[in-house]
């Protein structure tokens, strides 16, 4: 998990949930280097209530 905001909003109702996700978040540590890093290429986010209920994907690139 990278982002998180709690929203409520009535039943039927919809609304727009903005969340930053720093690309430092997308990086790992490589143990070769001794650095963290973050590849390039695309990356696939993925919005839902739970990781068993996805309800959208976004699809970035990174270089």
């Amino acid at each position: 998990m990278k982002a998180f905001k709690k929203v409520k909003i009535a039943a039927g109702a919809t609304t727009d949930v903005v969340l930053n996700v720093p690309v430092k978040n997308l990086a790992y540590y490589d143990i070769a280097t001794g650095k963290w890093v973050v590849e390039g290429g695309k990356y696939e986010l993925l919005v839902g209530t739970s990781s068993r209920d996805i309800k959208q994907r976004v699809s970035i690139s990174i270089q």
